[in-house]
Formats: C-alpha cells, sequence, structure tokens
C-alpha cells in the first residue's frame, strides 16, 4: 500500500481461511466508490406499520360487492365465489315488454343502476320511484271457502327519454339484475313523502368494542409521567426515565386496582402497548424500552 493519503491501493480480492480450513475470496471496492456511496442520501429510517383498510379482505369483498363485480364470499358456506351482476335476457310475456324496450335502453338502465348510484340507498330509492304497491282489484279464486293470502299488486316501470314505459316483473328484475326480495324491501321502506330510510345495519355499537373511558385511563396514567424532549433529536419525545413498557403497565395495573377497579374495567397489556405507541410512535417505534433522557433534555 501506498504511503501517500491522496492514493489507497487495496487488492481487488484478499482470501481469507476460516477455522475449518475453507477459503473465501472477498472482494473490496475502490476508495472512491466508497465515497461516492458516502455522499448518496441515506435510506430513511423505518416506520411502524400502518394499516390500510382499503386492501382488507372483507373491504375489498364489500367495494366489488356493491360495485356489482365478482367477489369472495366469507358468509356463504357452500358457494363462495360470486358472480357479478350482467344484464339478464328480456322477458317472453304476453304484454310483449321487448318490443317497448330495447336492448339498448336496457343496457343503458343497467349501466346507470350498477356504475352511477354510489351507495345501496340510491338504489333503493331509485326502485321505490319505478315500483308502485296497490291494493288487488280482483282475484281467480272461485271457492267461496277459500281466500287469496296475497293483498297487494305491484305495478313496475322503467323511464327511458322522459318517457315512463310500464313493463312486467320479469323484465324489470332481468334489467336491473336484482331479486323480487330487494324490491319489497325497497317498498316496504319508503315513506309517504316518497324517501326511503336509510340502511340501519351496523349503527349499534359492537359488543367487544373498547370503553371511551378505558382508552382515557390509559392517556391519563402515561400523561402522569414527565415527557421529554431530546435537544441531539428534537423529534424524539418519551415519557418517564429508566422506565419500559413493561413497568409502565404495571405501575398503571396496580394503580387501577388500587381505585377498585375489577380486570374488565382496565386495560391489557396489549391495549396499553398500543395507545403509548400511537401516543409517541415517533420515538418508541417497536422499542421495548424507552430512551433513557439526558441532563439537556427539555422537560413538558
Amino acid at each position: 500500500m501506498y504511503e501517500n493519503s491522496d492514493y489507497h491501493y487495496i487488492e481487488p480480492y484478499v482470501e481469507l481461511t476460516t477455522g475449518v480450513g475453507v477459503v473465501h475470496s472477498v472482494k473490496f471496492e475502490p476508495m472512491d466508490s466508497i465515497h461516492n456511496n458516502a455522499n448518496e442520501e441515506p435510506l430513511e429510517k423505518g416506520k411502524k406499520r400502518r394499516r390500510n383498510e382499503e386492501n382488507w379482505k372483507k373491504n375489498v369483498t364489500k367495494k366489488a360487492r356493491l360495485e356489482g363485480l365478482p367477489y369472495h364470499s366469507h358468509v356463504a358456506k357452500k358457494v363462495t365465489e360470486m358472480g357479478g351482476r350482467v344484464l339478464k335476457p328480456p322477458c317472453k310475456c304476453r304484454a310483449k315488454c321487448y318490443d317497448r324496450l330495447t336492448e339498448a335502453s336496457r343496457q343503458q338502465i343497467f349501466d346507470d343502476f350498477w356504475k352511477k348510484c354510489n351507495n345501496w340507498e340510491q338504489r333503493r330509492q331509485f326502485v321505490a320511484n319505478r315500483v308502485t304497491k296497490e291494493l288487488k282489484v280482483r282475484t281467480k279464486v272461485n271457492s267461496s271457502w277459500q281466500e287469496d293470502r296475497r293483498k297487494f299488486n305491484y305495478r313496475y316501470s322503467l323511464e327511458v327519454k322522459d318517457r315512463e314505459i310500464n313493463v312486467c316483473k320479469v323484465m324489470f328484475l332481468n334489467t336491473l339484475s336484482i331479486g323480487e326480495k330487494y324490491v319489497k324491501i325497497s317498498v316496504e321502506k319508503k315513506t309517504d313523502s316518497g324517501i326511503t330510510e336509510g340502511d340501519r345495519r351496523g349503527r349499534h355499537q359492537p359488543a367487544n368494542k373498547i370503553p371511551e373511558s378505558t382508552i382515557q385511563s390509559i392517556k391519563e396514567h402515561v400523561t402522569a409521567h414527565p415527557i421529554y424532549k431530546s435537544n441531539v433529536t428534537k423529534k424524539s419525545r418519551q415519557p418517564g426515565t429508566d422506565l419500559n413498557k413493561s413497568l409502565m403497565y404495571s405501575q398503571y395495573k396496580e394503580s387501577m386496582i388500587q381505585q377498585g377497579k375489577t380486570e374488565k374495567d382496565y386495560a391489557k397489556e396489549w391495549l396499553y402497548r398500543a395507545v403509548l405507541n400511537k401516543m409517541y410512535k415517533s420515538s418508541l417505534g417497536n422499542k421495548k424500552s424507552l430512551t433513557k433522557h439526558s441532563e439537556n433534555d427539555e422537560v413538558y
């Protein structure tokens, strides 16, 4: 190797002999390439993984079903692969609805129903406006002792170029690719003012939902410790000194027991860690121990 400090010579390959007698050839890069790599921007420090709810299986399934696309059902026991919504064949009734409604018009109605309606409420409102529930006028039962259980009739219609066209039930259901039960529910939810009620599924509070009081008790316990901000790393913020998550949870659990709380009233350790990581995610990350503060750290 040359003694000149401006230039260093390094053998490109060096043989290293291990303890078991195996020889390995290791290649060293020139100093110029090392200096060039040193000037490159350092890689960003990894962050704690964040959840992406759009990629969850249940949300992907829900979105595909809403848009009328094929989806994988997690509820059905036998058939799990569900096909998408497609325009079904027209009717063959005696009223000849297929002569009054062309295939191009049916396709346009189908596309508007499944692509322009963004939610189920809009589709239910569309069906309720196109279907009229009327009292039954006549019956075909001749015997006096028999009574027809059906008391109402449904009149179906579709609109094409600002013109209302009366169609039969088969033509209406096949054009929109929906079932008879969906029509019945949409009509029943229609109020006197002509507006359908919103979907009330999922409006109740889940039985396994974590109470807000439990989350608040964790936050109060964490904020009770002094919070330090380091002068070296401005983004570093952590509570307490010489503490880790396990010790902090032990203190939290002991304080809850002293207040007369039972095991159902205070949080589990996994929940305490989750809230703590969320409050101080910039400094804690996946580390178990909290960083010990120095004398130059600022106390809040």
